[in-house]
């Protein structure tokens, strides 16, 4: 269950959240993503007036409800439970029309030649809109994710325009990643 994977990476996972947090620019729409880290960039913007925040996870939706000024748009449709998201085609229907400054995702598994990979397949299409909908995609990733492969292909390592991870990240993955044009910030 996410609130049991919260308590793992912890610490990674607040620094990446933070230095995502810092990259938010004012009247920015942001999509976040499900997941622990993600959850952890909702805590980081809690506090903010001047930006507006969609998300089909409930942790994230949760985090920012107690911000009364700042704009929440919920994405609903089937429920992962043991991830509190939504993903299905009613999520999609809402998303196919949305645009975005910046989509914040976390990813089971992310590889260089495998690219983003995801172990719940029945989501696959959900992320893929949510990909679509930014300008920019940011993955919020803890050292773990950095070159594993999941089940299932979600987008392919040239989606990604920017990847925040922490210093236990395998520094050869990284240099890997990095020679495909991708960003990576190592918090």
């Amino acid at each position: 269950r996410i609130y049991d994977r919260m308590k793992s990476q912890t610490q990674e996972k607040q620094d990446i959240a933070q230095a995502i947090a810092r990259m938010i620019g004012i009247g920015e729409m942001v999509f976040l993503g499900s997941g622990t880290t993600t959850t952890y960039v909702a805590k980081a913007l809690s506090c903010r007036s001047d930006i507006t925040v969609v998300s089909n996870a409930l942790t994230v939706i949760e985090e920012l409800a107690t911000n009364a000024t700042m704009t929440v748009i919920g994405i609903g449709g089937f429920m992962r439970r043991n991830e509190y998201s939504f993903y299905g085609h009613f999520s999609e229907s809402i998303l196919k029309d949305l645009i975005v400054d910046k989509v914040v995702m976390g990813m089971r598994g992310i590889d260089p030649d495998h690219g983003l990979t995801s172990d719940f397949p029945m989501e696959l299409n959900t992320d893929r809109h949510i990909i679509n909908t930014g300008r920019m995609l940011i993955i919020a990733a803890d050292y773990t994710k950095i070159g594993y492969v999941a089940t299932s292909l979600v987008a392919q390592l040239s989606a990604v325009d920017m990847i925040v991870t922490d210093r236990k990240a395998d520094p050869r993955i990284i240099s890997k990643i990095r020679q495909q044009g991708v960003k990576v910030v190592i918090v």
